[in-house]
């Protein structure tokens, strides 16, 4: 009996034997074959026009387009459950209306040739509601880790 945990100690050491962690491993995907559903937010505008933009996968990848060579860098990822709070928000808000300024942000909601939902706002005459403002914030955050 001894020497069945010796051998079973050895096992685990070597990492032939591994405990379940609990945690489902993402299923990664290349962002320009990806057509589902994508959260998209960021700003833009100003003298020089420069857009950052950042788009959140269901699968909770994470990824920053370059403003003028339109390359995709991925991000740190978030978790399923973190993506699925954010699209869940999103999918409740009002995310109806275009009100840009010179500088404006923006959080988009849908298939990236066909957002379903887009908020833009930035002019002086309106102030967009406090969930979007919020949840602008929130999605900032996820780049800010």
């Amino acid at each position: 009996m001894r020497s069945f945990f010796y051998v079973l100690a050895l096992l685990f050491s070597v990492g032939m034997v591994s405990f379940p962690s609990g945690c489902s491993s993402q299923k990664k995907v290349a962002y320009e074959s990806y057509t589902g559903n994508r959260l998209s937010w960021g700003n833009g505008g100003g003298v020089g026009g420069k857009v950052t933009e950042y788009v959140l996968l269901p699968n909770g990848q994470l990824f920053q387009k370059e403003p003028f060579t339109k390359q995709v860098k991925e991000l740190a990822s978030v978790s399923e459950k973190e993506a699925a709070r954010m699209f869940q928000q999103a999918t409740e808000l009002d995310l109806s209306f275009k009100h840009p300024g010179n500088v404006y942000q923006f959080i988009k909601l849908g298939e990236e040739s066909n957002p379903g939902k887009e908020a833009v706002w930035g002019s002086h005459q309106f102030t967009p509601p406090t969930e979007v403002q919020a949840l602008y914030r929130q999605l900032q955050a996820l780049v800010q880790k």
